[in-house]
């Protein structure tokens, strides 16, 4: 390679950062760390050690005590917007963690000086939860480092109205984009190592070809790259120098490869910050093609030529509030690439005291952070209403009001998981109400959109609300083309008015249709005892004898109308026995004559919906109290139905401490049998045995 260049890129470029040969940042014939060490080698941060011994203070428990004070007031003191946290393992126990990009290069992201976001919430988040983002990558390592990032000589990206914006760029204009690219493209054969030697003077041969792959219509850009990076051994001779090919024809280059980008990845918006992050996003995925293609011909990781080619163009640090521009895994994070430091203001390395601790001690290191901030002798400046990046991807649906839902929408019709997200809003948003209602009165609404499926979908998310408004139901109804999806949906939920489920009702008995609905249908209390009368005098055959099944779960349906299915079915329909209002006397006597006939497993049975049942009086549960104590005396805990019968009685509302003594039993005991069994009944819907332990009639025996 001639020095000449290398020393003109030096100077015109990167300064100290490639003041070696790029031989340093191969991989050939060295051991597998040697030429990663390079770029910690350079970092040039100081260091302000904030530990324990720093700040006086030894290795007590008051002292450990005194010392999370210390870092929480030193914190307090320094969040903000530009504020960021490092955390370091300490590899060598004689060594603190330099603030210093990693000596390993693991990654193809950037290789530089990573960091979380350290706002007010970021704070309150690392006292609660030990992270002060979601992400948790290296949270529960024993340092970190607080440092602050010079914002004019960085590139923010942010979100606002859950599009992606930038700041801070100069990318305002396809040829300041295009500009970039030429410098990257004019730089990067000085970066490839000069491992044969055997450069040539292109001919005109050669020439022809470069040009033609140049021209040639290729439409996958890293395909384009590898063909031009091909040529890179040879030179054209200038008037007192000779130049690298590629070098020569930048401007080329760069036209196609902007041309390449923007075809595969078409802008979409309009304004004039989102188009900034729209040509950042398109020079630094160029980099990256860049560093990718350097990285294969030195046998070594793209992560330092990415980071060498961002400074280049004058990108120090990358800022990320939301938009994951770094990492698609961790949308809030900055990374410095300036390895000067003279962007980085260091504020303090601290051992990380917020791992391990308990939740009460949180709780009380929270309560000191804001007494602290609220101090007024302090004059900490706490910014109580941080803005949360808004991202499609990150969406708080709790705290998504209804004008960040008109900025949503349109990103949401285009998402893989519309329903899940569509249904979130509207269920989980705090105006939840009024998003459904802006998306009924929409002139695009989802209700109305051409493909079926988002229809049902948005049907789907309407009807899994707890308590829709009957008005909003009545308006999808007459706003959609198929009316019979939305109204067999809409007819399951207790808000559609009666007319609309009576007629469904009517429809589904006299076309005998699909069971499975008949049932759900049921359950809608809007179906009443008049409903109930329809079945029951409906002839006798196999549809009345299944529908007569699941009538039970109708909450409208009389005593008198369980005991006329009961006795229709000689007996035989034992389902109906399951609903609470049928008659308390009657399921008694059932009780007793299983007992007498020696039915004890269907005796037993029947007791799970005695005990339940709205009639039941403490007369009749101590009457069955009785009857299990004098039935079964001494042994009543080990043969009582192996217990399940024992969990039934004491769930009952009459259960008291009286029948827990007469019975033998305590709280312990109740809830140790409980876990010996697999309760598969109606209780298991409650959750088990934790609804046992959690239950207040429980807990309050002995």
């Amino acid at each position: 390679m001639k020095i000449n260049l290398l020393k003109d890129y030096i100077k015109e470029a990167l300064g100290r950062e490639l003041l070696y040969s790029p031989d340093r940042l191969s991989n050939v014939g060295k051991k597998s760390s040697e030429y990663e060490v390079l770029q910690r080698e350079l970092t040039n941060v100081k260091q302000v050690l904030k530990l324990p011994q720093d700040v006086g203070l030894g290795n007590t428990e008051n002292d450990r005590k005194s010392y999370i004070e210390f870092v929480i007031k030193d914190l307090a003191r320094n969040v903000g917007p530009n504020t960021f946290i490092r955390f370091e393992e300490q590899w060598n126990a004689n060594i603190i963690p330099p603030l210093a990009v990693s000596p390993m290069i693991k990654w193809q992201t950037p290789h530089g000086i990573y960091g979380y976001p350290l706002k007010e919430k970021n704070l309150e988040n690392l006292i609660l939860k030990s992270k002060p983002t979601n992400a948790a990558f290296a949270t529960q390592f024993g340092f970190f480092h607080v440092y602050k990032i010079d914002s004019s000589k960085s590139v923010t990206a942010y979100m606002q109205d859950f599009e992606n914006k930038a700041i801070n760029t100069r990318y305002n204009s396809k040829e300041n984009a295009i500009k970039d690219i030429e410098e990257c493209i004019r730089l990067a054969p000085n970066l490839i190592k000069d491992d044969i030697k055997n450069f040539e003077i292109a001919d005109e041969k050669v020439i022809k070809s470069f040009e033609d792959a140049i021209t040639a219509s290729v439409p996958v850009l890293d395909v384009f790259l590898t063909k031009i990076f091909s040529f890179m051994n040879y030179y054209i001779q200038l008037e007192r120098t000779t130049q690298p090919i590629i070098s020569e024809y930048k401007s080329e280059i760069a036209k196609v490869i902007f041309d390449i980008y923007t075809t595969q990845n078409p802008n979409k918006s309009s304004s004039k910050s989102s188009i900034e992050f729209y040509y950042f996003g398109l020079v630094k995925f160029v980099i990256e093609q860049i560093a990718s293609v350097i990285a294969e011909k030195n046998y070594s990781k793209r992560g330092q030529y990415y980071s060498l080619l961002l400074k280049a163009v004058g990108i120090d640090s990358i800022i990320d509030k939301g938009t994951q521009i770094i990492h698609y895994n961790e949308p809030s994070q900055s990374v410095s690439a300036d390895f000067s430091g003279r962007s980085i203001k260091v504020i303090g390395t601290y051992k990380n005291v917020f791992t391990n601790l308990t939740q009460d001690e949180r709780e009380s290191l929270y309560k000191f952070l804001l007494d602290f901030i609220s101090d007024p002798n302090e004059n900490i400046k706490w910014d109580w209403n941080q803005k949360e990046s808004k991202s499609a991807e990150n969406v708080n649906f709790e705290t998504l009001s209804l004008n960040d839902y008109k900025h949503l929408r349109k990103k949401i019709l285009t998402h893989s998981e519309f329903s899940d997200y569509f249904s979130a809003c509207i269920a989980y948003s705090y105006d939840g109400l009024k998003i459904l209602k802006y998306e009924i009165d929409h002139p695009d609404s989802f209700f109305i959109n051409e493909d079926e499926i988002i229809v049902e979908c948005a049907i789907d998310a309407v009807a899994e609300l707890p308590d829709p408004p009957a008005e909003d139901l009545v308006s999808i109804v007459n706003l959609v083309k198929d009316k019979k999806y939305a109204l067999d949906v809409f007819c399951l939920d207790k808000n559609m008015p009666r007319e609309y489920v009576k007629a469904k009702f009517d429809e589904v008995i006299k076309n005998k249709e699909d069971m499975s609905y008949i049932s759900r249908l049921l359950k809608n209390p809007k179906i009443n005892s008049d409903d109930i009368q329809k079945i029951i005098d409906l002839p006798n055959d196999a549809f009345k004898d299944q529908i007569l099944n699941y009538v039970w779960t109708n909450k409208n349906i009389t005593s008198k109308q369980l005991e006329a299915i009961y006795k229709q079915s000689a007996g035989e329909n034992l389902s109906i026995l399951r609903n609470v209002n049928y008659p308390i006397n009657s399921l008694m006597d059932k009780f007793f004559f299983l007992i007498d006939e020696e039915e004890v497993g269907e005796a037993f049975d029947l007791l799970k919906y005695i005990v339940k049942n709205n009639n039941i009086t403490k007369n009749e549960l101590q009457e069955l109290v009785d009857f299990v104590v004098e039935r079964y005396g001494e042994n009543l805990i080990t043969n009582f139905e192996k217990g399940r019968a024992l969990i039934y009685l004491t769930l009952c509302k009459y259960f008291d401490q009286n029948m827990a003594d007469q019975m033998g039993i305590d709280k312990q005991r109740i809830v140790k049998r409980a876990e010996d069994l697999s309760l598969y009944d109606s209780w298991d819907d409650k959750g088990g045995v934790k609804f046992l332990k959690n239950n207040p009639q429980i807990k309050s025996l002995k």
